[in-house]
């Protein structure tokens, strides 16, 4: 009896064992590693930097620590058009919409919409851009670009140098660009 438990014991250790074949995973892996690493060499992060005179850098942090009444100024972009929003304390006191000429966007209309925004808010220096979905990323760059500064033959805006104690003239209308809506990466 002994030698039949025995038996069958030996026989089942045998069965229960079994070799774990890793190539199949091995080969899967260097294949994904280097497709990876290829794919994250397409993906780039850009900074459009700007030199800005530091009296306009020192009115920019004012702003942003004022506390009294909040002025905000939103650029949506649409399908084909633009629409500016300037609201205070939430509520709505200006809008302008930029329609399109030949069914694109006009940027030069709204160059002159923003200009014309910022002589009626001269120590606004931020934008809120509402970019829609299907609007093409060097579009969303050429509406940052209509809005950063004044042209040269339209009139430079004021701004106080507290160093030098006196007013200065710059051109820079709305140097910081925020973007706001956007859900995803």
């Amino acid at each position: 009896m002994k030698r039949q438990r025995r038996r069958q014991l030996t026989s089942n250790d045998s069965e229960a064992t079994f070799e774990l074949d890793l190539a199949p995973m091995l080969a899967l892996m260097v294949t994904l590693i280097p497709i990876m690493l290829l794919a994250t060499s397409f993906v780039k992060v850009r900074v459009i930097g700007t030199v800005l005179p530091q009296a306009v850098q020192e009115a920019i942090q004012q702003d942003k620590e004022k506390i009294s009444k909040t002025i905000t100024i939103d650029l949506k972009m649409n399908k084909d058009d633009f629409l500016i929003v300037v609201k205070e304390d939430e509520k709505e006191i200006l809008q302008k919409k930029v329609p399109p000429t030949d069914g694109k966007w006009n940027f030069e209309a709204l160059h002159s919409a923003l200009y014309e925004v910022k002589k009626q808010f001269p120590n606004k220096y931020t934008v809120n851009l509402y970019p829609a979905e299907a609007v093409p990323y060097s579009e969303v760059v050429q509406a940052i670009d209509a809005a950063r500064e004044a042209k040269k033959s339209e009139n430079a805006f004021t701004v106080y140098d507290k160093e030098k104690k006196e007013n200065i003239k710059t051109r820079v209308m709305f140097p910081e660009v925020s973007f706001s809506g956007l859900i995803g990466g």
